[in-house]
């Protein structure tokens, strides 16, 4: 079945467009003749918004990974300011 519907059919239609967003084809509502709302199942959902890898991942990914910090401080204090 083709994944566009008209918000008719999809009124019409709706244990279909569940079964068929169930089925992991996301499921899309046109409004006016424009693309506007998208059915999907929780669990395709849930596995869209799951980041692919972790923040150290990502970190040890980074072209930037090898490259030696300086992570020693200044010992200037700043300026004297009278008041």
């Amino acid at each position: 079945m083709n994944n566009i519907w008209t918000q008719e059919d999809a009124k019409n239609s709706f244990d279909s467009l569940i079964e068929e967003a169930l089925a992991h084809h996301e499921q899309i509502i046109e409004l006016k003749n424009q693309q506007k709302v998208m059915v999907v199942s929780l669990e395709d959902y849930k596995k869209k918004l799951k980041p692919k890898n972790t923040l150290v991942d990502f970190f040890k990914e980074s072209p930037l990974y090898d490259l030696p910090l300086d992570l020693e401080r200044d010992k200037d204090t700043g300026r004297t300011i009278e008041l």
